[in-house]
């Protein structure tokens, strides 16, 4: 059975083919990471959209939904385009390390490069257990709070 932890340090040597592959992907890297930046920026314009509309309230003229009113929505997208920045700057930069790494042959780019793209999985591995669990949690509490209702 193959142990990955005993070959961790084995030389393993970068042919052409996956060069044009690793190119091939760091060009599509750098597509998505722009797209992410754009996307980013769309979402910060939204919260801020939202915070505007939600300061304009004053006489109460749109519907609030519980704690749900624009201020807060504003304000959750805001934050998660923050948080959403981080996986295209780690994919342009994986992209901008690879290519050079690629064009002058140097091992420290491209780990530079590989660690960049090991960050946005790391990242969306995290987000993806995060997620689950608030998923869990709210279905939980709906089923709680349904039942309560029930009763009375």
């Amino acid at each position: 059975m193959y142990n990955l932890e005993e070959n961790i340090h084995s030389n393993i040597e970068v042919d052409n083919v996956a060069k044009s592959y690793l190119l091939e992907t760091a060009k599509w890297a750098k597509f998505l990471g722009i797209l992410g930046f754009i996307f980013s920026a769309f979402m910060t314009l939204g919260g801020i959209s939202m915070e505007l509309l939600g300061a304009l309230n004053i006489g109460g003229n749109y519907p609030t939904y519980g704690v749900m009113n624009f201020t807060v929505v504003g304000l959750v997208y805001i934050i998660l385009a923050i948080v959403f920045f981080y996986p295209p700057y780690a994919l342009v930069k994986f992209s901008t390390k690879m290519k050079a790494a690629l064009g002058s042959s140097t091992k420290d780019g491209f780990n530079n490069g590989l660690n960049y793209l090991k960050g946005v999985f790391r990242f969306y591995g995290i987000f993806a257990v995060v997620y689950l669990v608030l998923m869990v949690l709210i279905i939980v509490f709906l089923i709680i709070k349904n039942a309560g209702a029930q009763i009375s």
